[in-house]
């Protein structure tokens, strides 16, 4: 261990370079920390309540894996099978109430109910989930056979707020609107989760509710005594498709499922980017320390020191940093993460009519972040290490011959060519995970060929220079042209880091003004009614067809068509959305972004047998025009063909099938509006209008209305304020860039410290060594901004052109607001980064810097 004491020597030794080289890779932990940390929130803001009903003297659940209702008949298939003693069904459906409608005496909210819909005919108490659950009858009575009526059982908590009592009535929301319901029961159980409350209803009053005649979502069932658990499961399984759970309590996991890892892996990849620069910046300290103390390093040699020492040593300093770097930026990251739900909490309320959790980190979490921390540093360290390993006294006394450069340069060049068609192949790939490790390799191939070209880059600013800050401008260039290794390796964190903030940045643009684009395609009504919000789930209950009969039969209304929607499984066992349309309504009033196909196949819907696809569905299992898709029905697999491929507004980032409403009700059970697209007729009076349809919607709890106009400004606002939140995370990604470069210019002034001394010997004022250095600067930031625009251009259409393979097809946005910024903020790095090593350059002591080996 005697080499720790000598890498714990050097740090102290050069504070400011230490603190800085940690300072970049805090800043990448710290993103992907505290980013991934907000994604067990975003879970939670999903999440069904199911686990309340589990029970446990219940053997057997049987539910849909994509949360859907199936067919109540079912039950007696499952009490045929052998073995199995008595069953039961269930409805457990969440129906979000209007905002400050109903509270809790502490004034909380009350923002959904869940409904329990009992069978109240079984008389297994196992199945008996207000007593099997361990909640207590405080008042009245339990639900009891005979009960199929608009009774119902609500908590304590829920009672007070109300201030009503057994015997009382309660009004609840549904498909039909609010229905009134008697209160014949009080449990002592708190029901408040997140806003939850529960209640209890006969299963007949439940499907009434919810309009969902015969249908359930939960079997239960329990086993005789002996009975043989594994055959029962095997008959349950030749009994159902793949598309049902036996066992688990998480149906309707699989679509938010895959949004979420989306989510996640984005999350990861800004962290990685700011790693990556972390990693350069500590790959050129590194390597240029090693160049500074190479005399260090032949005189450790000589005495004896053997190459494992010397590599150790530099190994240990690497490390030093990394774990210091990644434990504070966790401790940030924590920070971080609820700057960002405090950021992001009101954009999630208009999109979800929900709000975020608090953030959590769970250990998944801490070990991804621990080993990029650590391992991204320590492998930016290997190879200055083992180089500074391969020095021989004799090599570490002699300066570096025209010939070792020119190997240099070649192996340089050659390794830079390979790394650049290597990360162009996985940009291009489609696969993501090789689209993420091609950027990174991209990105190395800019390190690597960058230094190449940074004296013809050079040459082209040095007169601007002279002009700008005179003589000390000629001599900045000098210094620039006389060294350009150390050029390069100074400018290659600004240029990676202006490379990433541009293609980032044009993605972003794209990605938001190709949303507002296909917002105008897909939502042209004049108004919209919608249950909750925009995005829809299985627990949205939505209306049912009288709502949108009453506003077809409104004066002043021209045509209307409406949207269903379910989640469901498709032929390979993954979740994809349902939406059914009204095909010559909805091509007439909403429509697509058609990428394969036209219109036409709107008319084609109609006989049952074909359906669009989004062109995310279609880039993710590979179907184009004419294939045959199959979807797992409630009780049977149905084959669609595909009629077109299109794209609409609120269904682009999941996979998406449109059929014929008559097709989802017939084959899913669906028979709820979740939107109603309304036209008005030319020239009527939009306010008049709007109040009956305000009216028409009033006893339809969870449905609202907004204007396209609303809804347009709405989304750009989302936009907009969904652009500042990257533009926040992109800053951060740039201030590596700015740390690598101060880093360098400081490693700079250290290692020209006899030079600077030469210059104040022979009548330079510090005046003019300050402007020396900034001129130097800011040379340097111009060759980085220069090389940075060109292949961050490269890289957003690249970026762009990927989103294509995800089935988005975003036409590319040229990122000019981003190029000035981009420009502003090199500029701006290159004075703010030349401060510290200015002043130090102007303060030294002629004595002292002549003396400095």
């Amino acid at each position: 261990m005697r080499e720790l004491p000598l890498a714990i020597s050097y740090l102290k030794g050069r504070p400011i370079r230490s603190i800085m080289t940690i300072l970049s890779i805090v800043i990448g932990v710290m993103i992907m920390f505290g980013l991934n940390g907000m994604a067990p929130a975003f879970q939670d803001l999903f999440r069904s309540n199911m686990e309340s009903v589990a029970l446990s003297n219940v053997d057997l659940y049987v539910t849909r894996t994509d949360g859907s209702f199936f067919r109540q008949e079912y039950v007696q298939d499952v009490s045929a099978v052998q073995g199995v003693e008595s069953t039961t069904a269930m409805i457990v459906q969440s129906v979000s109430l209007p905002p400050e409608h109903y509270q809790t005496p502490d004034g909380i909210d009350v923002s959904t109910i869940q409904v329990y819909g009992i069978d109240t005919s079984v008389t297994d108490e196992a199945f008996n989930v207000m007593t099997a659950g361990g909640r207590r009858l405080l008042t009245g009575r339990l639900l009891q056979p005979g009960d199929t009526g608009l009774v119902v059982l609500i908590s304590e908590v829920f009672a007070e707020g109300l201030g009503i009592g057994v015997g009382e009535v309660v009004k609840l929301p549904g498909a039909g609107g609010w229905v009134p319901f008697e209160v014949v029961g009080i449990l002592d159980d708190p029901g408040l989760l997140l806003g939850n409350q529960q209640v209890f209803m006969p299963i007949e009053a439940a499907q009434d509710l919810l309009n969902k005649p015969n249908r359930v979502n939960i079997i239960m069932g329990r086993y005789a005594e002996g009975s043989d658990a594994q055959a029962i499961e095997l008959a349950m399984r030749s009994m159902f498709s793949r598309g049902y759970e036996l066992s688990p309590l998480e149906g309707g996991a699989d679509v938010w499922s895959a949004l979420l890892e989306f989510m996640n892996v984005i999350f990861t990849m800004f962290g990685l980017l700011a790693l990556a620069l972390a990693g350069l910046i500590m790959f050129n300290t590194f390597r240029t320390s090693v160049v500074e103390r190479r005399r260090d390093i032949g005189m450790l040699r000589a005495v004896g020191a053997k190459r494992r020492v010397v590599m150790r040593t530099i190994l240990y300093e690497g490390l030093i940093l990394a774990v210091l770097g990644t434990v504070l930026g966790m401790l940030l990251g924590v920070a971080f993460a609820y700057g960002a739900r405090a950021g992001l909490g009101s954009i999630f309320e208009t999109l979800m009519g929900g709000t975020i959790g608090k953030p959590r980190f769970e250990a998944l979490t801490f070990a991804v972040t621990i080993a990029f921390g650590l391992g991204v540093p320590l492998v930016s360290v290997l190879l200055p290490a083992r180089g500074a390993s391969q020095v021989t006294p004799l090599e570490a006394m002699r300066p570096t011959t025209v010939d070792q450069e020119k190997a240099v340069r070649r192996s340089r060049l050659i390794i830079g060519l390979i790394s650049l068609v290597l990360g162009v192949a996985g940009l291009i790939s489609g696969i993501f995970q090789l689209m993420a490790l091609g950027m990174l390799i991209f990105l190395l191939a800019l390190g690597l060929l960058g230094p190449l070209v940074i004296s013809p880059i050079t040459s082209f600013f040095n007169r601007a220079l002279y002009l700008l800050f005179g003589q000390e401008g000629g001599l900045a260039a000098g210094n620039i042209a006389r060294q350009p290794r150390r050029a390069a390796i100074t400018t290659t964190s600004l240029m990676v880091g202006l490379a990433i903030l541009i293609g980032l940045g044009g993605m972003l643009g794209s990605v938001y003004g190709g949303a507002l684009r296909f917002l105008d395609a897909s939502l042209r009504s004049d108004y919209i009614l919608m249950a909750g919000g925009l995005v829809v789930t299985n627990d949205t209950v939505g209306a049912d067809p009288d709502l949108a009969e009453t506003v077809r039969r409104m004066p002043g209304v021209e045509d209307l068509t409406t949207m269903r929607q379910v989640d469901v499984l498709n032929e390979d066992g993954i979740g994809v959305r349902l939406i059914g349309i009204d095909p010559p309504s909805y091509g007439r009033i909403a429509g697509l972004s058609f990428i394969e196909g036209d219109k036409s196949a709107f008319e084609r819907l109609q006989g049952g047998n074909e359906v669009i696809v989004n062109g995310r569905y279609a880039s993710q299992f590979g179907v184009s025009v004419g294939d045959t898709i199959t979807l797992e029905g409630d009780h049977r697999l149905i084959d669609m063909k595909v009629a077109a491929v299109g794209l609409d507004y609120l269904n682009m980032k999941l996979p998406t099938v449109y059929m014929d409403q008559a097709v989802l009700s017939r084959e899913f059970g669906v028979h709820n509006d979740v939107l109603i697209l309304v036209n008005a007729e030319p020239g009527v009076d939009r306010e008049d209008l709007e109040e009956d349809l305000l009216a028409a919607i009033e006893t339809y709890p969870g449905f609202g209305i907004i204007s396209r106009e609303q809804l347009y400004a709405s989304q750009k606002q989302v936009a907009r304020s969904g652009t500042i939140g990257m533009n926040i995370i992109l800053a951060l990604l740039a201030a590596p860039a700015l740390l690598g470069l101060a880093n360098a210019l400081g490693i700079n002034v250290i290692e020209r410290t006899r030079e600077i001394g030469m210059l104040r010997a022979v009548g330079a004022k510090r005046r003019q060594v300050r402007r020396m250095i900034v001129a130097e600067s800011l040379l340097l930031s111009l060759v980085g901004i220069a090389f940075g625009i060109t292949s961050g251009l490269l890289l957003s259409v690249v970026m762009t052109g990927i989103l294509e393979f995800a089935g988005l097809h975003i036409p590319y946005s040229f990122p000019g607001v981003g190029l000035l910024t981009s420009i502003a903020a090199g500029l701006l790095c290159g004075v703010l980064a030349a401060l510290i090593p200015a002043r130090r350059a102007s303060d030294l002591e002629i004595v002292s810097a002549l003396a400095y080996e």
